[in-house]
């Protein structure tokens, strides 16, 4: 959303539009009639899978002799480039038999320019993030036959002065790295999650051209990426960071004071935390408890109260009595490594209502 403007993509045409106020949703992204291409500029082109020979710039690539089926361009994952009137997101491209290509693409926010491709080469893409300046763009890319937990990379590029992105750079990332949600601090540092190191998910970021851990621990900052969008962590401030991490299968609320890397736990009654945002004075998120089933919580970062936005659905007292609470455990299994689980205790209710059989 963008001064008053609601950005969508529709499901079932898998195309962008824009609703402005008081008007109709009108599609900003063209119906896809042939090969997509990136109107006559070549996009930035990264080193792919060695083995992958689909690996090319999608611009000099032959048209498919069909027609392509009116949902075969799906976009996700977009962030507005305030400065250039776009929207800079992932694309999959279904136009062209086999292999699925995926991109980073702009997208006019007017819908009166063609999509341009500004990354390509890679087999997935996630998560571009434009920095606080809109100078530089970071994202994160994995190639078959990776999933994005076991390993991927994040890069940055630079943004040219006729929009498209040059001189990309690898950030993190290696054999054995599974990173997650690169995003830029207000002023300009770019924090990520990584598996480096201890193999736990912890928080990194890269200051000056060193990369450097925030509060380690043996705890996990990071989720197995099975959707787009999702965060672990936000600024609240260009000082203040706000995260939750997992640890004994609970999870856990924290900010960090990013100038000292000072870590402290925020208490909340949730268990399990997820999709993070945040704004001064405030953290928006999904939280719930074994008791109670996930909600939209706007918590107030001075007073620690909280207010239920919206709730999944609402469990009755008598139900809720009949809840086992979990209790974390861990033991020791194959090749010296320790399993961990949630056991639930046999529940005795001294009182439970009468019920008449039909």
């Amino acid at each position: 959303m963008q001064n008053g403007t609601v950005y969508f993509s529709n499901f079932a045409d898998q195309r962008l539009y824009r609703q402005d106020a008081g008007q109709q949703p009108r599609p900003i992204t063209p119906l896809p009639t042939a090969a997509a291409s990136t109107s006559g500029q070549p996009a930035t082109l990264l080193a792919g899978n060695p083995t992958d020979g689909l690996r090319s710039n999608v611009a000099t690539d032959p048209a498919p002799e069909t027609l392509a089926p009116a949902d075969a361009l799906r976009y996700a994952d977009g962030v507005i480039d305030r400065r250039r009137g776009r929207i800079v997101c992932v694309r999959e491209d279904h136009t062209r038999p086999g292999e699925v290509i995926n991109t980073l693409v702009s997208v006019d926010i007017s819908g009166a320019a063609a999509p341009q491709v500004l990354v390509s080469g890679g087999d997935f893409f996630s998560t571009p993030r434009l920095s606080p300046d809109g100078d530089r763009l970071a994202w994160l890319t994995w190639h078959h036959p990776n999933l994005p937990w076991v390993k991927t990379e994040v890069w940055v590029g630079e943004i040219l002065a006729d929009g498209m992105v040059g001189n990309p750079r690898q950030v993190a990332g290696g054999p054995d790295e599974a990173l997650f949600q690169p995003e830029w601090s207000p002023d300009g540092d770019l924090y990520f999650i990584s598996d480096r190191s201890s193999g736990w998910w912890n928080l990194y970021r890269e200051r000056d051209g060193a990369i450097e851990a925030i509060a380690p621990m043996d705890a996990e900052f990071g989720r197995a990426q099975w959707n787009f969008g999702m965060s672990t962590y936000a600024f609240e401030s260009a000082e203040r960071l706000i995260c939750c991490f997992v640890r004994d299968g609970v999870w856990k609320l924290a900010q960090v004071d990013t100038r000292t890397k000072r870590f402290d736990l925020i208490p909340t009654q949730f268990t399990d935390i997820s999709q993070l945002r945040a704004g001064p004075g405030r953290a928006v998120f999904f939280g719930g408890t074994p008791s109670e089933a996930p909600a939209l919580i706007d918590l107030n970062l001075s007073t620690g109260t909280h207010r239920v936005i919206h709730c999944s659905s609402v469990l009755s007292a008598e139900v809720r009595a009949y809840v086992s609470f979990p209790e974390p455990i861990a033991f020791p299994t194959e090749g010296g490594e320790t399993a961990h689980a949630h056991v639930h205790r046999a529940l005795h209710v001294p009182r439970r209502r009468a019920h008449t059989s039909l």
